[in-house]
């Protein structure tokens, strides 16, 4: 049977510990919300701003360590899409053999494909069918989709309009669509936290294709 005991010892903070108190509960409250506003800016697919002066690749990641991926624009018309070897998503491709290519499709400035890169608009599609240009291994990429400009699946193989904006930036974006070899279709639930989001900024000045010094070094100067 529980009592009060009338000598149990009450403690009574005062005024400065009271004060100190509700000093720490507002600092905490202000980096909980600090927390969820940049878990909702950043969480889907990590918006970094492109290389200064613009490069003919760009990278973005999902929540960690899900995946870390890097878009690339290897030739005049071909692209594609690397993961990270230590992302979750790249561990299960090389674990299972596979190369960490998961994404490859075609692309072109302005509708005849002769326009200037961060003028005009950027088209590009994902291949129905992908080989890495590397190894000649296949790229599995039907659990991937690109998005439109209304943010929207569609289907490999059919062709993105994107504009680039006044500062000569696209914004592209790759959501993981379905899932596993059965290749279950996972398009109806929010893909905020399944997509890439690439700040994109092609230099018209040079020409496309690789500069892994210089994705590596992007990636050290960001602490990435």
């Amino acid at each position: 049977m529980l009592t009060f005991e009338s000598y149990s010892p009450i403690r009574v903070r005062d005024k400065k510990e009271s004060a100190i108190w509700i000093t720490l509960l507002v600092v905490m409250s202000v980096l909980l919300c600090a927390a969820i506003i940049l878990a909702t800016w950043f969480g889907a697919g990590a918006l970094f701003g492109p290389p200064e002066g613009g490069a003919w690749w760009a990278y973005s990641e999902l929540p960690f360590p899900l995946g870390e991926m890097f878009l690339r624009f290897v030739d005049d018309t071909h692209w594609e899409g690397e993961l990270t070897a230590d992302c979750v998503f790249g561990l299960t491709a090389v674990a299972g053999g596979g190369t960490l290519k998961w994404a490859t499709g075609e692309y072109r400035f302005g509708e005849d494909g002769e326009g200037v890169p961060s003028l005009d608009t950027l088209y590009i599609k994902m291949d129905v069918d992908g080989w890495d240009l590397e190894n000649g291994s296949p790229i599995n990429t039907r659990n991937v989709s690109l998005l439109n400009a209304n943010k929207v699946p569609v289907p490999n193989g059919t062709w993105v309009a994107l504009e680039p904006d006044e500062d000569g930036v696209y914004i592209v974006r790759l959501a993981l669509t379905s899932s596993g070899d059965s290749g279950e279709d996972i398009s109806n639930i929010d893909l905020s936290s399944l997509t890439f989001v690439w700040l994109f900024k092609p230099n018209p000045e040079t020409e496309p294709g690789y500069d892994r010094a210089a994705e590596q070094k992007y990636l050290e100067e960001n602490g990435l």
